[in-house]
């Protein structure tokens, strides 16, 4: 989703869940894990755009695998700043 809140000032919000299943699935013995996983992703981001030459984005992402049996997985927080410069054309 995307709102813009002023002329300058735009925020976003993006999210994902991912699952899969593989209730047939085979582990190997000494293989520590279950074959029912899920993958999460939240984030947003705000971006300032000053006239047609700079924009400003501030963007942060949450990760987060799991696993149904709970033995494996990560989270992940993430923070990006990016600084863009468009030259004007004579």
């Amino acid at each position: 989703m995307e709102r813009r809140i002023t002329r300058a000032f735009t925020v976003q919000v993006l999210g994902r869940w991912y699952k899969t299943d593989y209730p047939h699935a085979m582990l190997a013995p000494q293989v520590s894990g279950s074959t029912d996983m899920s993958d999460t992703i939240l984030g947003a981001l705000l971006s300032w755009r000053y006239a047609c030459a700079l924009e400003v984005r501030l963007s942060l992402g949450h990760d987060s695998y799991t696993m149904a049996n709970g033995s494996t997985g990560y989270h992940e927080t993430r923070a990006f700043l990016t600084v863009g410069y468009r030259p004007q054309t004579p």
